[in-house]
């Protein structure tokens, strides 16, 4: 045993200690225990200041953490870097644009509360069972504010010369919203055996973004900057559903159980799709934005000049 421990990296050896003061499943609280096959890792309970420390520490919930909340910086960013090339526009346009960016704010918005309300349940997940119930519905809550914010840009910007089709797909895709919100706070919502229709609910709001996509595809025939943007969303699309396949069929752990206690577990793999997908997204947004800001948002053409005698 002793060779042993002398041939063992010094990592190594620090990572076995670590792991000496987590929790195998079999030991870890009933309300941890969501997904079978990450075997180890799991934190013992804890109060608030002893989970806050375990931000800094790696446990099987580490990578959960800070995938959203580096993805949250990202979206403070680029919310921050919106407003900057805003005003510079606002300073040097005066017939054209800039249009209106508020679609953009709600976007960005409901990314960043999807991401720090995720990076802050998983890091305090392991507090008092009643306690995590609660912060899980908020968790689930978020990923709804973020589709369903999502839906603003494209909407806003698609259907900016047609008020009330724009109004129409606004109002609906709230109302869907606060529909999935209300079943996502039910207690009966949080219990490991939903997590299939957890993940089928999700996709079916993000998918209702297909019809108002193709209809503005439809009114605004022949422009280049609706089809980079939807081709960019459908990418958008693909990446999140792929996500949440992964986190309901809890691949690719359930092929090695205990391989991926650390890392590359489907939750993850999910919080990476979810934050890729969204800069995606803001990508696209910012392509029917510049198309906008170029055309004067719904100003008429300006008359041609008279031609000189």
């Amino acid at each position: 045993m002793a060779a042993t421990a002398v041939a063992t990296p010094r990592h190594q050896r620090r990572l076995e200690r670590r792991k000496r003061t987590l929790l195998p499943f079999e030991q870890a609280p009933d309300h941890y225990r969501d997904n079978p096959h990450i075997r180890h890792w799991y934190r013992p309970p804890a109060n608030f200041r002893k989970s806050l420390a375990s931000l800094f520490r790696l446990h099987n919930e580490t990578g959960n953490v800070w995938t959203h909340l580096i993805g949250f910086l990202i979206f403070l960013f680029l919310t921050a870097a919106t407003a900057a090339i805003h005003q510079a526009l606002a300073s040097v346009l005066e017939v054209k644009g800039p249009v209106s960016r508020w679609p953009i704010y709600v976007f960005t918005a409901g990314a960043m509360v999807c991401l720090l309300t995720s990076a802050t349940c998983h890091l305090f997940g392991c507090c008092a069972a009643h306690i995590t119930a609660v912060m899980w519905r908020f968790d689930y809550a978020g990923i709804a504010v973020l589709i369903v914010a999502s839906f603003f840009p494209p909407v806003y910007y698609g259907f900016l010369c047609a008020p009330w089709v724009r109004l129409f797909y606004l109002v609906t895709t709230s109302l869907l919203g606060l529909s999935t919100l209300g079943v996502t706070l039910g207690p009966a919502f949080q219990r490991a055996e939903w997590q299939a229709y957890r993940a089928a609910l999700f996709v079916g709001l993000g998918l209702w973004g297909i019809i108002p996509m193709l209809h503005g595809l439809a009114a605004n025939a022949g422009e280049a900057a609706m089809v980079q943007a939807m081709s960019l969303d459908v990418l958008m699309g693909a990446i999140y559903i792929a996500g949440a396949v992964m986190y309901a069929t809890q691949f690719p752990e359930c092929l090695k159980p205990g391989a991926f206690d650390v890392a590359f577990h489907s939750h993850q793999l999910f919080h990476v799709a979810v934050v890729v997908a969204a800069c995606i997204h803001y990508k696209a947004v910012r392509i029917l934005l510049a198309w906008r800001d170029a055309s004067g948002g719904c100003l008429p053409p300006m008359p041609a000049a008279p031609p000189l005698a």
